[in-house]
């Protein structure tokens, strides 16, 4: 399953596998109610859910794909991404400036919460914006400066691409700086392609040393790329 966000509603692609649907006939479902800044879809195979965050409110949602059933818990603060972790009673939740551990199972109990990591204090009025976890259990996250949601306006160069893992929790490593707004973070297939998206840039870019793939001014593409 593939999930995507468009126009603040969560939806689900599915390829050819419910009723007379087939691989030629992908159809766009839509599975939950409107929010104002859906973000950061997050899959769990263990549970057969999907995690999903709406940013400003501090909402972080699950939609449990066997019942249909949404809830949702609300940190202090802005909210991007949620990624699962080893534990499935965990989620590890980009809170403001800090990765957060979350008891959650799901439902609509929040358990303890531990800030493991804080990054970017030299950007203080800075935010997580996305982010990814690869095979190896490593977070690829990403922040952005800080942004006026009345008129998009945006702190320019004040975001940074971070790997944290749990032997650098105190000193997250740097990967890319500066940068404008941290997006569309990807991998292709055999893992050893970084696909990274800063978003005024309109470029997205692959990542071993750093090396545009694809510019949309190309393509005189105006719109904003957001997500992969």
């Amino acid at each position: 399953m593939i999930a995507i966000i468009t126009f603040g509603f969560l939806a689900s692609l599915v390829l050819g596998c419910q009723g007379s649907l087939n691989a030629s006939s992908p159809t766009i479902q839509l599975i939950t109610y409107p929010i104002d800044h859906a973000e950061g879809p997050s899959w769990d195979g263990r549970k057969n859910i999907l995690y999903y965050v709406d940013i400003h409110t501090g909402r972080v949602f699950s939609w449990n794909y066997d019942t249909e059933e949404i809830n949702y818990i609300t940190l202090d603060g802005t909210v991007t991404p949620a990624v699962q972790a080893e534990n499935p009673d965990i989620i590890l939740v980009g809170l403001n400036r800090s990765v957060v551990a979350v008891e959650w199972d799901g439902t609509n109990a929040i358990g303890n919460q531990e800030i493991l990591a804080t990054v970017a204090e030299q950007f203080n009025t800075s935010r997580f914006n996305d982010g990814k976890a690869d095979k190896e259990g490593r977070l690829w996250w990403g922040t952005m400066g800080a942004e006026d949601t009345s008129t998009g306006d945006l702190t320019p160069n004040n975001g940074v691409l971070y790997k944290i893992t749990k032997e650098n929790l105190g000193d997250p490593t740097v990967e890319i700086a500066p940068v404008n707004i941290s997006n569309g973070l990807a991998w292709n297939r055999a893992n050893d392609k970084f696909y990274y998206i800063d978003t005024p840039t309109l470029q997205v870019s692959t990542k071993r040393t750093i090396r545009v793939l694809f510019e949309f001014d190309w393509f005189r593409i105006e719109s904003f790329r957001r997500g992969s």
